[in-house]
């Protein structure tokens, strides 16, 4: 399972426009990749229910080891607004039963793209 921690690092800019994100992980031992966790800032009450990835050698472009266009994402509800920024909710999604090429130790990268959700997503 990978988890990347980071910020807000995309933002969607309309309904039908979503950028992709990209964040780095590193792995010291030979591992394969069975899910991936990640989180996001949705408005009050929405989530969503799919999302694209891929890993690569570079940030959103190179040698791809895995993706996937349209990953069903399980949402689980972190906390509700206000206590989460700016008024947002804030959801831990996770994408399961992976099972992605077997990584030799080194850096890659995460991408997400196009979430489908009623609203804007943001990503952390």
């Amino acid at each position: 399972m990978i988890t990347v921690v980071g910020w807000v690092i995309a933002i969607a800019y309309g309904p039908d426009y979503f950028l992709a994100i990209s964040d780095s992980f590193t792995v010291s031992a030979n591992v394969n990749v069975t899910g991936i966790n990640f989180v996001t800032l949705m408005q009050p009450g929405d989530s969503i229910s799919s999302t694209g990835w891929s890993i690569t050698v570079l940030p959103i472009a190179g040698t791809s080891y895995g993706s996937d266009a349209d990953a069903t994402s399980v949402n689980t509800l972190i906390c509700a607004s206000p206590c989460a920024l700016e008024g947002y909710d804030e959801d831990s999604n996770s994408i399961s039963g992976l099972d992605v090429f077997r990584f030799a130790p080194g850096t890659y990268y995460l991408n997400l793209f196009d979430p489908v959700s009623s609203d804007a997503a943001d990503w952390r």
